[in-house]
């Protein structure tokens, strides 16, 4: 199948598996990645400049951050925004 027909969730469950395996030098890893990133292209985006506002005032305050947050200064829900944390051009 065509990582095209795959739904988001088999998408990011195929991508898991190959992490797990450690197989990410695989051509079809690289292909599910560049797919995933074509979709989240086209969805809600992080604003990094949001995410530095509240890293700045997080550190005036001498307070953690947590991933939800982050997500929540950019309006982007935590289900959408995780997958856009780490990973080659993670936010």
């Amino acid at each position: 199948m065509a990582v095209s027909g795959l739904d988001d969730d088999e998408l990011n469950t195929m991508i898991g598996n190959y992490e797990r395996l450690k197989r990410t030098e695989d051509a079809k890893y690289k292909e599910l990645l560049q797919e995933r990133a074509n979709r989240m292209s086209k969805a809600q985006k992080l604003d990094h400049l949001a995410t530095i506002a509240l890293l700045r005032q997080a550190a005036a305050e001498r307070k953690f951050v947590t991933y939800g947050e982050v997500a929540a200064a950019s309006d982007v829900p935590w289900t959408v925004a995780r997958h856009r944390m780490s990973g080659a051009g993670g936010h």
